[in-house]
């Protein structure tokens, strides 16, 4: 009851909607709010912040996490 399908766009446009806020505002509320929330759909926003937009996370407690920006590699 209430489950859908998500299409590879769909998953798509989430991610690059979600890249897009955090760089416009890094301490964004409703971001932080979906990026909190367990399951499914907030791991995977946490996976695809992680490997693409440089930042980490830090869970305090369930459903709560901290999220931490990663300085660039600098280069010898």
């Amino acid at each position: 009851m209430g489950k859908y399908l998500k299409t590879p766009i769909d998953i798509d446009m989430t991610n690059q909607f979600a890249s897009e806020v955090l760089r416009l505002d890094f301490d964004n509320p409703t971001l932080k709010k979906w990026y909190d929330t367990e399951g499914y759909e907030g791991s995977e926003l946490r996976k695809y912040l992680t490997e693409k937009c440089n930042v980490k996370f830090h869970q305090e407690k369930y459903g709560e996490y901290t999220m931490f920006p990663l300085h660039p590699k600098e280069k010898d």
